[in-house]
C-alpha cells in the first residue's frame, strides 16, 4: 500500500513538473510572438463590410444585424513612433531641453541641491560668455517678473526668448520685481545665491 502512495506521488510530482515546463515554455513564446492578448490583424486585401454607409436617419436605437458587418480593428504602437521626427533635435544627456527655461520649476517649487548639481551639469548654448548658469538661473527668475538687464549681454539672453518676449510691461527697478515675486521664488534666489561662482 505504501509504495502504491509513493508511486501515485511520484507520478503527480512528474506531471506537475511536465506542467510547469509547458506553462513555461509557453509564456516564453508568448513574450518572444508579442501576441499576449492580442488578435490578429487583418490584411489590407481582408474582407471588407457588407455595412453600405447611407445618409439616411434612423429613429430607432435598435440593431438588427447579426454582427458580421463589423470588424475589429487593433492598431500597435511601437517605440518608435515615440521617437522624434526627421529634424527634430532631442536633448541629449546633460543638455536642457527646449522649455525655453533654465530652470522652468524655478516659479513653482522649492529647489534642492540635486537641482543645482543638475543644472551645473547641464550645456546650455547661448548663455552669455563667461556667466555662470546658476546665475542666470536667478536672472530667469528676475526676466519672468520683466526685469530689464542692465548688462547687454543678458539682455540679448532674454531677448532671444520667446516667454520674455511676450512680456510688455518691463522694468529696471529691482524692489517693484522683488515686491511681485511669490515667497518660491524669493526662497530659491536666496538659495542659488549660495551656489553663485
Amino acid at each position: 500500500m505504501k509504495k502504491e502512495n509513493k508511486a501515485g506521488i511520484v507520478i503527480a510530482a512528474v506531471v506537475l513538473g511536465i506542467l510547469c515546463v509547458a506553462m513555461i515554455a509557453g509564456c516564453i513564446m508568448l513574450g518572444i510572438n508579442g501576441s499576449v492578448g492580442k488578435l490578429s490583424q487583418k490584411s489590407s486585401n481582408a474582407k471588407k463590410s457588407d455595412f453600405e454607409e447611407t445618409e439616411e436617419s434612423y429613429d430607432t436605437a435598435e440593431y438588427s444585424g447579426s454582427g458580421e458587418d463589423f470588424e475589429i480593428v487593433i492598431t500597435e504602437t511601437t517605440a518608435e513612433e515615440d521617437t522624434p521626427e526627421e529634424g527634430q533635435d532631442t536633448p541629449e544627456e546633460g543638455q536642457a531641453e527646449s522649455t525655453d527655461y533654465l530652470c522652468a520649476e524655478s516659479d513653482q517649487r522649492e529647489l534642492t541641491e540635486d537641482d543645482v548639481t543638475a543644472l551645473q551639469n547641464l550645456t546650455v548654448e547661448g548663455l552669455p560668455e563667461g556667466k555662470d548658469i546658476i546665475q542666470m538661473v536667478i536672472n530667469e527668475m528676475y526676466a519672468r517678473r520683466g526685469y530689464q538687464f542692465g548688462d547687454e549681454a543678458i539682455q540679448a539672453y532674454f531677448d532671444s526668448k520667446e516667454w520674455y518676449q511676450e512680456i510688455t510691461e518691463r522694468t529696471d527697478d529691482m524692489d517693484a520685481i522683488l515686491a511681485s515675486m511669490s515667497e518660491v521664488e524669493k526662497t530659491n534666489i536666496d538659495f542659488l545665491s549660495t551656489y553663485v561662482q
